[in-house]
């Protein structure tokens, strides 16, 4: 919370630009990305919505606050433009499981679940059991996750 504070705080006292510039540099350390700030290993973060998780073409591609994402498709593009927070994964694309742990750990693309509308990626490590706890126990492990995300911001 106190993280929270210090960067509004900045926020206020800063330009737009430099204030979205934070944004920007923020985002690409805390995500998880490749070394082209590349997310979700180039899948297509709007065809978990549709039905199954696609790779994306790097030449249909957006950048959203300095993260790179690939898509299947130029209308999955444009619905990730109109509303990026609703296809974006949840914290920044870390494995869900391990963050309610407190720990980054990189996700399998493949691995996922979606529920009230939020993507969620996990580990191949957690495909099984661990992913099934999840499952069952996702409003407790969701919370901790949450809490744990936003010691990071």
């Amino acid at each position: 919370m106190k993280n929270i504070a210090v960067i509004l705080l900045l926020l206020l006292l800063c330009s737009f630009d430099d204030a979205e510039q934070a944004i920007i540099a923020y985002r690409q350390r805390q995500y998880s990305v490749d070394s082209s700030f590349l997310a979700l290993q180039g899948y297509d973060p709007v065809s978990y919505f549709k039905s199954k998780p696609a790779k994306g073409r790097s030449d249909i591609k957006y950048n959203y606050r300095g993260i790179n994402y690939y898509f299947s498709n130029t209308l999955n593009r444009d619905y990730f433009r109109l509303n990026p927070a609703l296809y974006e994964p949840q914290y920044g694309g870390w494995c869900a499981f391990n963050m309610a742990n407190g720990e980054k750990v990189t996700a399998n693309p493949e691995v996922y679940y979606i529920t009230d509308g939020k993507l969620y990626l996990f580990c191949d490590f957690f495909a099984d059991s661990r992913f099934n706890g999840w499952v069952q126990s996702y409003e407790v492990l969701r919370h901790y996750a949450q809490t744990k995300w936003t010691t990071y911001r």
